[in-house]
Protein backbone atom coordinates (compact mmCIF):
# COMPACT_ATOMS: atom_id res chain seq x y z
CA UNK A 1 0.00 0.00 0.00
CA UNK A 2 2.73 2.49 0.92
CA UNK A 3 4.49 1.75 -2.35
CA UNK A 4 1.36 2.39 -4.38
CA UNK A 5 0.48 5.59 -2.52
CA UNK A 6 3.97 7.02 -2.82
CA UNK A 7 3.91 6.45 -6.55
CA UNK A 8 0.81 8.65 -6.64
CA UNK A 9 2.55 11.45 -4.78
CA UNK A 10 1.11 10.74 -1.35
CA UNK A 11 2.98 11.12 1.91
CA UNK A 12 2.79 8.00 4.07
CA UNK A 13 3.03 7.68 7.84
CA UNK A 14 2.33 4.82 10.24
CA UNK A 15 0.74 4.41 13.65
CA UNK A 16 1.71 1.22 15.45
CA UNK A 17 2.42 -0.45 18.77
CA UNK A 18 5.73 0.17 20.51
CA UNK A 19 6.12 -3.58 21.01
CA UNK A 20 5.10 -4.55 17.48
CA UNK A 21 7.37 -5.67 14.67
CA UNK A 22 6.51 -2.42 12.89
CA UNK A 23 8.73 -0.59 15.40
CA UNK A 24 11.76 -1.72 13.42
CA UNK A 25 10.37 -2.46 9.96
CA UNK A 26 8.65 0.86 9.32
CA UNK A 27 11.60 3.18 10.08
CA UNK A 28 13.92 0.88 8.17
CA UNK A 29 11.67 1.22 5.14
CA UNK A 30 11.95 4.99 5.33
CA UNK A 31 8.53 5.84 6.76
CA UNK A 32 7.63 7.88 9.81
CA UNK A 33 6.19 5.78 12.63
CA UNK A 34 4.08 7.06 15.52
CA UNK A 35 4.49 4.43 18.26
CA UNK A 36 1.91 3.88 20.98
CA UNK A 37 2.10 1.86 24.23
CA UNK A 38 -0.58 -0.78 23.74
CA UNK A 39 -1.49 -4.21 25.03
CA UNK A 40 -3.85 -6.94 23.88
CA UNK A 41 -7.03 -7.77 25.76
CA UNK A 42 -5.92 -11.32 26.57
CA UNK A 43 -5.15 -12.43 30.10
CA UNK A 44 -6.80 -11.91 33.46
CA UNK A 45 -8.91 -9.08 34.80
CA UNK A 46 -5.92 -6.90 35.68
CA UNK A 47 -4.47 -7.36 32.19
CA UNK A 48 -7.76 -6.41 30.56
CA UNK A 49 -8.15 -3.32 32.73
CA UNK A 50 -4.64 -2.22 31.83
CA UNK A 51 -5.31 -2.88 28.14
CA UNK A 52 -8.53 -0.84 28.28
CA UNK A 53 -6.70 2.05 29.93
CA UNK A 54 -3.95 1.98 27.30
CA UNK A 55 -6.58 1.79 24.57
CA UNK A 56 -8.33 4.94 25.78
CA UNK A 57 -5.01 6.76 26.03
CA UNK A 58 -4.17 5.57 22.52
CA UNK A 59 -7.37 7.07 21.12
CA UNK A 60 -6.42 10.43 22.66
CA UNK A 61 -2.86 10.13 21.33
CA UNK A 62 -4.10 9.20 17.86
CA UNK A 63 -6.41 12.18 17.81
CA UNK A 64 -3.49 14.45 18.65
CA UNK A 65 -1.34 12.83 15.95
CA UNK A 66 -4.05 13.24 13.33
CA UNK A 67 -4.71 16.85 14.30
CA UNK A 68 -1.02 17.63 13.85
CA UNK A 69 -0.46 15.68 10.65
CA UNK A 70 -3.76 16.81 9.10
CA UNK A 71 -4.24 13.80 6.78
CA UNK A 72 -7.02 13.09 4.29
CA UNK A 73 -7.94 9.51 5.19
CA UNK A 74 -7.08 6.71 7.61
CA UNK A 75 -6.56 3.11 6.53
CA UNK A 76 -6.39 0.25 9.04
CA UNK A 77 -5.76 -3.46 8.66
CA UNK A 78 -6.55 -4.76 12.12
CA UNK A 79 -4.52 -5.36 15.22
CA UNK A 80 -5.11 -3.59 18.49
CA UNK A 81 -3.17 -0.52 17.32
CA UNK A 82 -5.53 -0.03 14.40
CA UNK A 83 -8.80 0.57 16.24
CA UNK A 84 -7.66 3.64 18.23
CA UNK A 85 -6.57 5.38 15.04
CA UNK A 86 -9.83 4.56 13.26
CA UNK A 87 -11.93 5.78 16.19
CA UNK A 88 -9.86 8.95 16.59
CA UNK A 89 -10.16 9.69 12.87
CA UNK A 90 -13.90 9.21 13.08
CA UNK A 91 -14.19 11.82 15.84
CA UNK A 92 -12.34 14.24 13.56
CA UNK A 93 -14.62 13.40 10.62
CA UNK A 94 -11.67 11.98 8.69
CA UNK A 95 -12.70 9.31 6.15
CA UNK A 96 -11.59 5.88 7.35
CA UNK A 97 -11.03 2.65 5.45
CA UNK A 98 -10.32 -0.91 6.57
CA UNK A 99 -8.85 -3.98 4.93
CA UNK A 100 -9.67 -7.45 6.28
CA UNK A 101 -6.84 -9.73 5.23
CA UNK A 102 -8.04 -13.15 6.34
CA UNK A 103 -11.02 -15.33 5.52
CA UNK A 104 -12.44 -14.95 9.02
CA UNK A 105 -12.77 -11.28 10.09
CA UNK A 106 -10.84 -10.37 13.22
CA UNK A 107 -12.57 -8.83 16.21
CA UNK A 108 -10.80 -5.51 15.80
CA UNK A 109 -11.94 -5.13 12.21
CA UNK A 110 -15.48 -6.23 13.03
CA UNK A 111 -15.60 -3.53 15.68
CA UNK A 112 -13.77 -0.82 13.74
CA UNK A 113 -15.80 -1.41 10.58
CA UNK A 114 -18.70 0.44 12.26
CA UNK A 115 -16.69 3.65 12.03
CA UNK A 116 -15.42 3.38 8.47
CA UNK A 117 -16.36 4.82 5.11
CA UNK A 118 -15.52 1.60 3.26
CA UNK A 119 -14.28 -1.92 4.05
CA UNK A 120 -12.13 -4.02 1.71
CA UNK A 121 -11.58 -7.77 1.99
CA UNK A 122 -9.02 -10.19 0.62
CA UNK A 123 -11.35 -13.19 0.50
CA UNK A 124 -15.00 -13.37 -0.61
CA UNK A 125 -15.72 -15.41 2.53
CA UNK A 126 -14.72 -12.50 4.78
CA UNK A 127 -16.70 -9.98 2.73
CA UNK A 128 -19.85 -11.96 3.46
CA UNK A 129 -19.40 -11.23 7.18
CA UNK A 130 -18.65 -7.51 6.88
CA UNK A 131 -21.55 -5.32 5.83
CA UNK A 132 -20.88 -3.66 2.49
CA UNK A 133 -17.32 -4.97 2.20
CA UNK A 134 -15.76 -5.12 -1.25
CA UNK A 135 -13.49 -8.03 -2.23
CA UNK A 136 -10.27 -6.67 -3.75
CA UNK A 137 -7.72 -9.34 -2.85
CA UNK A 138 -4.44 -8.84 -0.99
CA UNK A 139 -2.19 -5.84 -1.66
CA UNK A 140 1.13 -7.38 -2.68
CA UNK A 141 4.51 -5.79 -3.23
CA UNK A 142 5.43 -5.57 -6.91
CA UNK A 143 8.79 -7.24 -6.31
CA UNK A 144 6.98 -10.57 -5.82
CA UNK A 145 5.57 -10.32 -9.34
CA UNK A 146 8.68 -8.98 -11.05
CA UNK A 147 11.72 -10.74 -9.58
CA UNK A 148 12.95 -13.46 -11.93
CA UNK A 149 14.16 -16.86 -10.78
CA UNK A 150 17.51 -16.59 -12.54
CA UNK A 151 18.14 -13.15 -11.10
CA UNK A 152 17.29 -14.32 -7.59
CA UNK A 153 19.41 -17.47 -7.82
CA UNK A 154 22.38 -15.41 -8.93
CA UNK A 155 22.03 -12.72 -6.27
CA UNK A 156 21.54 -15.20 -3.44
CA UNK A 157 24.19 -17.65 -4.62
CA UNK A 158 21.81 -20.61 -4.58
CA UNK A 159 22.15 -23.79 -6.64
CA UNK A 160 18.85 -25.19 -7.99
CA UNK A 161 16.59 -26.91 -7.38
CA UNK A 162 15.57 -24.95 -4.28
CA UNK A 163 13.01 -25.62 -1.56
CA UNK A 164 12.12 -22.62 0.61
CA UNK A 165 10.61 -23.03 4.09
CA UNK A 166 9.39 -20.27 6.38
CA UNK A 167 7.05 -20.12 9.34
CA UNK A 168 7.31 -16.57 10.60
CA UNK A 169 9.48 -13.72 11.80
CA UNK A 170 9.06 -15.10 15.30
CA UNK A 171 9.36 -18.66 14.05
CA UNK A 172 7.07 -21.67 13.74
CA UNK A 173 8.70 -24.08 16.15
CA UNK A 174 7.07 -27.28 14.94
CA UNK A 175 7.96 -26.58 11.31
CA UNK A 176 11.47 -25.45 12.23
CA UNK A 177 12.30 -28.57 14.21
CA UNK A 178 10.80 -30.90 11.63
CA UNK A 179 12.70 -29.23 8.78
CA UNK A 180 15.97 -29.28 10.72
CA UNK A 181 15.71 -33.05 11.17
CA UNK A 182 14.41 -33.66 7.64
CA UNK A 183 17.35 -31.99 5.91
CA UNK A 184 20.17 -32.51 8.39
CA UNK A 185 21.89 -34.95 6.05
CA UNK A 186 23.09 -33.95 2.58
CA UNK A 187 20.42 -33.55 -0.10
CA UNK A 188 20.48 -33.35 -3.89
CA UNK A 189 18.67 -30.01 -3.72
CA UNK A 190 19.12 -26.76 -1.82
CA UNK A 191 16.96 -26.01 1.23
CA UNK A 192 16.61 -22.47 2.57
CA UNK A 193 14.88 -22.21 5.93
CA UNK A 194 13.96 -18.94 7.65
CA UNK A 195 13.76 -19.84 11.32
CA UNK A 196 12.80 -16.55 12.99
CA UNK A 197 14.66 -14.81 15.79
CA UNK A 198 13.41 -17.00 18.61
CA UNK A 199 14.22 -20.40 17.10
CA UNK A 200 17.35 -19.56 15.12
CA UNK A 201 19.84 -20.33 17.91
CA UNK A 202 18.24 -23.74 18.48
CA UNK A 203 18.76 -25.00 14.94
CA UNK A 204 21.75 -26.55 13.22
CA UNK A 205 22.53 -28.72 10.21
CA UNK A 206 25.32 -30.83 8.78
CA UNK A 207 23.98 -30.43 5.26
CA UNK A 208 26.06 -28.03 3.11
CA UNK A 209 22.98 -27.38 0.97
CA UNK A 210 20.76 -26.55 3.93
CA UNK A 211 20.91 -22.83 4.67
CA UNK A 212 19.26 -21.70 7.92
CA UNK A 213 18.58 -17.99 8.23
CA UNK A 214 17.31 -15.97 11.14
CA UNK A 215 15.48 -13.40 9.04
CA UNK A 216 15.30 -11.97 5.52
CA UNK A 217 14.28 -8.47 4.48
CA UNK A 218 14.16 -9.42 0.80
CA UNK A 219 12.06 -12.54 1.11
CA UNK A 220 10.69 -12.07 -2.40
CA UNK A 221 14.11 -13.08 -3.74
CA UNK A 222 14.05 -16.39 -1.88
CA UNK A 223 10.54 -17.14 -3.07
CA UNK A 224 11.49 -16.22 -6.64
CA UNK A 225 14.55 -18.52 -6.48
CA UNK A 226 12.59 -21.49 -5.20
CA UNK A 227 10.94 -24.41 -6.97
CA UNK A 228 8.78 -25.37 -3.98
CA UNK A 229 7.62 -23.25 -1.04
CA UNK A 230 6.46 -24.50 2.37
CA UNK A 231 4.80 -21.96 4.64
CA UNK A 232 2.08 -21.15 7.12
CA UNK A 233 -1.20 -19.85 5.69
CA UNK A 234 -1.54 -16.22 6.67
CA UNK A 235 -3.03 -14.16 3.86
CA UNK A 236 0.15 -12.23 3.15
CA UNK A 237 2.23 -15.37 2.75
CA UNK A 238 -0.31 -17.03 0.48
CA UNK A 239 -0.61 -14.12 -1.91
CA UNK A 240 3.15 -13.50 -1.97
CA UNK A 241 3.63 -17.09 -3.13
CA UNK A 242 0.82 -16.68 -5.65
CA UNK A 243 2.40 -13.52 -7.05
CA UNK A 244 5.70 -15.36 -7.54
CA UNK A 245 3.89 -18.31 -9.18
CA UNK A 246 5.34 -21.10 -7.07
CA UNK A 247 4.17 -24.60 -6.21
CA UNK A 248 3.41 -24.54 -2.51
CA UNK A 249 2.62 -26.66 0.53
CA UNK A 250 0.61 -24.71 3.12
CA UNK A 251 0.57 -25.68 6.80
CA UNK A 252 -2.18 -23.70 8.56
CA UNK A 253 -1.47 -22.69 12.14
CA UNK A 254 -4.12 -24.68 14.09
CA UNK A 255 -4.62 -22.13 16.86
CA UNK A 256 -5.28 -19.10 14.68
CA UNK A 257 -8.36 -17.11 15.64
CA UNK A 258 -11.44 -18.63 14.07
CA UNK A 259 -9.17 -21.18 12.37
CA UNK A 260 -8.70 -18.49 9.73
CA UNK A 261 -5.45 -19.95 8.38
CA UNK A 262 -7.22 -23.17 7.44
CA UNK A 263 -9.93 -21.17 5.66
CA UNK A 264 -7.26 -19.08 3.93
CA UNK A 265 -5.44 -22.17 2.71
CA UNK A 266 -8.61 -23.87 1.48
CA UNK A 267 -9.31 -20.93 -0.81
CA UNK A 268 -6.24 -22.13 -2.74
CA UNK A 269 -6.24 -25.88 -2.13
CA UNK A 270 -9.90 -26.34 -3.13
CA UNK A 271 -8.96 -24.88 -6.52
CA UNK A 272 -6.02 -27.31 -6.77
CA UNK A 273 -3.65 -24.35 -6.59
CA UNK A 274 -1.66 -25.61 -3.59
CA UNK A 275 -1.22 -28.61 -1.30
CA UNK A 276 -2.57 -28.66 2.26
CA UNK A 277 -0.50 -30.31 5.00
CA UNK A 278 -2.33 -30.25 8.36
CA UNK A 279 -0.21 -29.17 11.31
CA UNK A 280 -1.09 -32.43 13.06
CA UNK A 281 0.66 -34.32 10.27
CA UNK A 282 3.88 -32.30 10.29
CA UNK A 283 6.90 -34.55 10.79
CA UNK A 284 10.40 -34.56 9.29
CA UNK A 285 9.24 -37.30 6.94
CA UNK A 286 6.04 -35.54 5.79
CA UNK A 287 7.82 -32.26 5.03
CA UNK A 288 10.62 -34.00 3.15
CA UNK A 289 8.23 -36.22 1.20
CA UNK A 290 5.98 -33.28 0.25
CA UNK A 291 8.92 -31.34 -1.12
CA UNK A 292 10.57 -34.23 -2.94
CA UNK A 293 7.32 -35.37 -4.54
CA UNK A 294 6.91 -31.93 -6.11
CA UNK A 295 10.56 -31.61 -7.13
CA UNK A 296 10.33 -34.97 -8.90
CA UNK A 297 7.02 -34.22 -10.64
CA UNK A 298 7.49 -31.26 -12.97
CA UNK A 299 4.00 -31.57 -14.46
CA UNK A 300 2.33 -31.40 -11.05
CA UNK A 301 4.62 -28.62 -9.90
CA UNK A 302 4.01 -26.51 -13.00
CA UNK A 303 0.25 -27.03 -12.77
CA UNK A 304 0.13 -25.82 -9.18
CA UNK A 305 2.28 -22.81 -10.05
CA UNK A 306 0.04 -21.77 -12.93
CA UNK A 307 -3.18 -22.15 -10.96
CA UNK A 308 -1.93 -20.28 -7.90
CA UNK A 309 -0.78 -17.37 -10.08
CA UNK A 310 -4.34 -17.04 -11.38
CA UNK A 311 -5.43 -16.25 -7.80
CA UNK A 312 -2.89 -13.46 -7.29
CA UNK A 313 -4.27 -9.92 -7.05
CA UNK A 314 -1.74 -7.52 -8.61
CA UNK A 315 -4.19 -4.59 -8.69
CA UNK A 316 -5.41 -4.70 -5.08
CA UNK A 317 -3.02 -2.06 -3.73
CA UNK A 318 -3.68 0.33 -6.61
CA UNK A 319 -7.45 -0.06 -6.27
CA UNK A 320 -7.39 0.76 -2.57
CA UNK A 321 -4.90 3.61 -3.06
CA UNK A 322 -7.15 5.22 -5.66
CA UNK A 323 -10.07 5.07 -3.22
CA UNK A 324 -8.04 6.71 -0.45
CA UNK A 325 -6.80 9.49 -2.68
CA UNK A 326 -10.24 10.11 -4.12
CA UNK A 327 -11.64 10.47 -0.60
CA UNK A 328 -8.94 13.03 0.17
CA UNK A 329 -9.59 15.01 -3.00
CA UNK A 330 -13.34 15.12 -2.38
CA UNK A 331 -12.73 16.19 1.17
CA UNK A 332 -10.42 19.02 0.11
CA UNK A 333 -13.14 20.35 -2.14
CA UNK A 334 -15.53 20.37 0.79
CA UNK A 335 -12.89 22.13 2.88
CA UNK A 336 -12.60 24.87 0.29
CA UNK A 337 -16.35 25.39 0.58
CA UNK A 338 -16.06 25.50 4.36
CA UNK A 339 -18.06 22.31 4.78
CA UNK A 340 -15.50 19.82 6.01
CA UNK A 341 -12.28 19.16 7.84
CA UNK A 342 -9.00 17.93 6.49
CA UNK A 343 -8.29 14.25 6.35
CA UNK A 344 -5.53 11.65 6.30
CA UNK A 345 -4.86 8.38 4.72
CA UNK A 346 -3.18 6.06 7.15
CA UNK A 347 -2.70 2.31 7.34
CA UNK A 348 -1.38 -0.22 9.79
CA UNK A 349 1.00 -3.04 9.53
CA UNK A 350 2.59 -5.93 11.33
CA UNK A 351 3.47 -4.92 9.09
CA UNK A 352 1.08 -2.96 7.23
CA UNK A 353 0.75 0.58 8.38
CA UNK A 354 -0.89 3.83 7.48
CA UNK A 355 -0.91 6.51 4.99
CA UNK A 356 -1.81 10.08 4.80
CA UNK A 357 -1.99 12.77 2.23
CA UNK A 358 -3.24 16.25 2.70
CA UNK A 359 -3.21 19.04 0.18
CA UNK A 360 -4.88 22.27 -0.68
CA UNK A 361 -3.57 25.46 -2.19
CA UNK A 362 -4.82 27.21 0.91
CA UNK A 363 -3.25 25.04 3.57
CA UNK A 364 0.32 24.06 2.84
CA UNK A 365 1.15 20.54 3.03
CA UNK A 366 0.06 17.55 1.03
CA UNK A 367 -0.03 14.34 2.81
CA UNK A 368 -2.23 11.40 2.17
CA UNK A 369 -1.52 8.26 4.06
CA UNK A 370 -2.16 4.64 3.70
CA UNK A 371 0.34 1.95 3.64
CA UNK A 372 1.29 -1.58 3.84
CA UNK A 373 4.64 -2.57 5.03
CA UNK A 374 5.23 -6.00 3.88
CA UNK A 375 6.82 -9.01 5.31
CA UNK A 376 10.36 -8.54 6.29
CA UNK A 377 13.21 -11.04 6.37
CA UNK A 378 16.98 -11.47 6.38
CA UNK A 379 19.44 -12.25 3.64
CA UNK A 380 22.53 -14.41 3.52
CA UNK A 381 25.02 -14.96 0.75
CA UNK A 382 26.61 -18.23 1.56
CA UNK A 383 25.41 -21.79 1.66
CA UNK A 384 26.37 -24.00 4.52
CA UNK A 385 25.68 -24.81 8.04
CA UNK A 386 24.00 -21.84 9.63
CA UNK A 387 24.21 -18.20 8.66
CA UNK A 388 22.60 -15.20 10.27
CA UNK A 389 22.74 -13.45 6.96
CA UNK A 390 22.86 -9.77 6.30
CA UNK A 391 19.79 -7.60 6.59
CA UNK A 392 18.97 -5.44 3.60
CA UNK A 393 17.59 -1.94 3.95
CA UNK A 394 14.35 -2.65 2.12
CA UNK A 395 11.70 -3.63 4.63
CA UNK A 396 9.14 -6.35 4.22
CA UNK A 397 6.72 -7.86 6.17
CA UNK A 398 3.30 -11.76 5.58
CA UNK A 399 2.98 -12.47 8.40
CA UNK A 400 4.40 -13.52 8.04
CA UNK A 401 0.78 -14.51 7.87
CA UNK A 402 2.30 -15.06 4.97
CA UNK A 403 5.08 -13.11 7.01
CA UNK A 404 4.97 -11.73 8.11
CA UNK A 405 4.59 -10.16 9.46
CA UNK A 406 4.10 -10.22 6.29
CA UNK A 407 2.07 -9.60 8.66
CA UNK A 408 -2.18 -10.72 8.73
CA UNK A 409 -5.19 -8.75 9.67
CA UNK A 410 -4.79 -8.71 13.35
CA UNK A 411 -4.33 -12.37 14.18
CA UNK A 412 -1.38 -13.92 15.95
CA UNK A 413 -0.17 -16.90 14.12
CA UNK A 414 3.21 -18.44 14.74
CA UNK A 415 4.97 -19.26 17.94
CA UNK A 416 7.19 -16.64 19.41
CA UNK A 417 6.23 -13.23 18.17
CA UNK A 418 7.89 -9.93 18.96
CA UNK A 419 4.85 -8.18 20.39
CA UNK A 420 3.49 -8.37 23.89
CA UNK A 421 0.70 -10.75 24.74
CA UNK A 422 0.41 -14.48 24.85
CA UNK A 423 0.83 -16.08 21.45
CA UNK A 424 2.34 -19.13 20.00
CA UNK A 425 3.08 -18.96 16.34
CA UNK A 426 3.71 -15.66 14.59
CA UNK A 427 3.12 -16.03 10.90
CA UNK A 428 5.33 -14.10 8.55
CA UNK A 429 3.76 -11.61 6.83
CA UNK A 430 1.78 -10.80 9.16
CA UNK A 431 0.50 -11.07 11.33
CA UNK A 432 -1.33 -10.59 14.52
CA UNK A 433 -4.13 -11.80 16.66
CA UNK A 434 -6.45 -8.96 17.40
CA UNK A 435 -6.32 -9.97 21.02
CA UNK A 436 -2.57 -10.28 21.21
CA UNK A 437 -0.62 -8.47 18.55
CA UNK A 438 -0.05 -4.82 17.96
CA UNK A 439 -0.89 -3.33 14.66
CA UNK A 440 -1.13 0.16 13.42
CA UNK A 441 -2.87 2.59 11.26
Amino acid sequence: MAESLRERGASVEFIGAESGIESTLVPRAGYKLHSLPLAGFAGGVDDRIRAAFLFMRAVISCRRILENSRPNAVFGVGGYASAPAVIAANTLRIPTFLHEQNSVPGRVNRFASRFTKEVFATFPEAAEHLDGAKTVGMPTRRAFFKTSRDEALSELGLRPPVAFIFGGSGGALKINLAAMEAFREETAYTVVQIAGRRDFSRLSTDNPRHRILEYADDIWKYIAASDVVVSRAGAGSLFDVAAARKAAVFIPYPHATGDHQLHNARYFTEKDAAILLPDSEVTPESIKTSIENLLEDETRRSGLAERIRELATPNAADEIADKLLAAGENDEKRDEDGNGTQRVSSENQEARAGASKNESSKNEGARNEGAKAGHSKDDANREGVKDKGSKSEAARDEHAEDEGVRRDDGHVEDEGSNSKGSRRDDEYGMRRDDEHKGGGS
